[in-house]
């Protein structure tokens, strides 16, 4: 359970920051650096963060190191974060 609602909690935050970067990136640095440029910008900045609120939210959560409740918690944001992306791309 605790997985489950860890992996909730790193979909919306993850989903959340990569709005605001997307919107940045878009909106600010796309048309200076091309579209490639930017992404290549955004990119290290989203992993990193990406890194930081996964171990954040495993200790506040308490998530068990065992590699089972960590891969747990991983594809349920995986999983959550395909499919907002996906809903958004279709009706977005």
């Amino acid at each position: 359970m605790r997985s489950a609602r860890a992996g909730g909690l790193y979909f919306l935050a993850a989903f959340a920051l990569g709005s605001v970067l997307g919107t940045i990136r878009v909106l600010a640095i796309a048309p200076r650096l091309g579209e490639l440029g930017a992404v290549l910008l955004e990119l290290p900045i989203m992993l990193a963060a990406s890194w930081l609120l996964s171990s954040a939210i495993t200790r506040r959560l308490g998530v068990p190191p065992a590699p089972a409740a960590r891969l747990a918690m991983g594809l349920t944001g995986l999983v959550l974060l395909m499919t907002a992306e996906s809903l958004l791309g279709l009706y977005g």
